[in-house]
């Protein structure tokens, strides 16, 4: 008998490459859904897990903010300091009971006061007046210090727009433990200069939100425009929110509002400087730069670099390595052409600051270089510190 010829398991009759093809496309891929940030910036965690992440990093967030606001509550006290005497006690003085006319009293309102014109403060002076019928420091330190809030709610509101409310806590959890600290201590406890130094960087930085909304609706512009006037007239450093605006507007290539803004920054800028006088105690402008740039190159960088810890760097070297990595940031994104994708509101407030920076330097370097660690200027360094680190991440 003939014996068949066994078949190996194994060898099978070869398929047709169109049949391999048509049943893979009836196979379902398989999918397993990602717990993390998608590279469009949408979250695909769950929803629960995202509100434990957003609870738990507000409860955390809330620890310096109460503690910087105890500081201030138990040392607000209703006593004038240094500038209080003339600024607020003075003018006060002469707007109730000297100035007769409208035009003597808007006068006093837009006077000089040292380089600044400090038209919010007196209104602010006004109004407690107004309403209490005396003076009261304390109201101005609690009033002056409330507007970290303002910094904290418009950094939140500009960053991260594309994330959900838990990632967005999550990132932004380091800002309030770098905005709320006493690095910057005389401001906590000095109504006018709070309200002066602290205030200005809330205008700057609405206007600067606005300049990121602009496409959306046009009164976006309008509250662009109308925030930077104001802020030129809280502090002498806020009309360089003009000057911050104008390349934004010039790489949109909107060149109507471009022209609006830069009208806009010449009548400001005349106002602010009709009649102006230096301060006599003040050394000229640009004087160290010119005669003594060391010095003046070691105060910019040790008022930059002034809140990171010395332990590890010096002020000096610490505001050098922040300047690096801003150009750094700036010129990586210049490289691969996607400057304009990046936070528009934290930039501009980086280029603000260090402008702000150069203008300090620039009228103060004369007294010194220790000069450049006082704590009135402590805030800017400080914007700097998280507007970079909200650039990095």
């Amino acid at each position: 008998m003939a014996k068949s010829k066994p078949t190996s398991p194994f060898k099978h009759k070869a398929k047709p490459a169109s049949s391999i093809v048509k049943e893979a496309k009836q196979v379902p891929p398989a999918h397993t859904p990602p717990i993390t940030i998608s590279g469009s910036g949408t979250s695909h965690m769950p929803k629960s897990i995202s509100m434990l992440l957003g609870v738990f990093c507000l409860i955390v967030a809330l620890v310096p903010v109460i503690r910087y606001y105890t500081v201030v509550w138990q040392n607000a006290v209703n006593v004038p300091f240094e500038d209080d005497y003339n600024s607020t006690l003075q003018f006060i003085a002469n707007y109730a009971f000297n100035a007769q006319s409208l035009s003597e009293k808007l006068g006093l309102l837009f006077a000089q006061h040292n380089e600044h014109r400090i038209v919010f403060n007196r209104l602010v002076f006004l109004a407690d007046f107004s309403i209490n019928g005396h003076i009261n420091f304390r109201n101005h330190i609690l009033f002056g210090n409330l507007s970290l809030l303002a910094i904290l709610g418009l950094l939140f509101v500009a960053s991260f727009r594309q994330l959900t409310m838990g990632h967005k806590l999550f990132y932004l959890l380091p800002g309030p433990f770098l905005l709320f600290q006493l690095h910057f201590w005389e401001l906590t406890i000095w109504g006018m200069a709070s309200i002066q130094n602290l205030y200005v960087i809330v205008f700057a930085l609405l206007s600067f939100y606005a300049f990121s909304r602009m496409a959306e609706r046009p009164v976006w512009f309008l509250i662009a425009c109308v925030s930077a006037v104001v802020t030129a007239f809280t502090s002498g450093n806020g009309i360089f929110t003009f000057l911050v605006g104008l390349p934004v507007l010039a790489l949109t290539k909107d060149y109507r509002k471009l022209g609006i803004w830069a009208g806009v920054a010449v009548v400001t800028a005349g106002l602010y400087f009709w009649g102006y006088t230096r301060p006599g105690h003040h050394p000229p402008v640009l004087d160290t730069l010119l005669n003594n740039p060391k010095r003046f190159f070691d105060h910019f960088f040790t008022l930059t670099g002034s809140d990171f810890p010395t332990q590890f760097l010096t002020p000096v070297w610490a505001g050098k390595w922040m300047l690096a990595g801003a150009i750094s940031i700036g010129v990586y994104y210049v490289y691969r052409k996607r400057l304009i994708s990046l936070n528009t509101t934290v930039l501009m407030l980086l280029a603000f600051m260090y402008v702000s920076c150069l203008s300090v330097s620039a009228g103060r370097a004369g007294f010194g270089v220790v000069q450049a660690t006082g704590p009135r200027y402590g805030i800017l360094s400080v914007m700097l510190l998280i507007g970079l680190y909200v650039l990095c991440i």
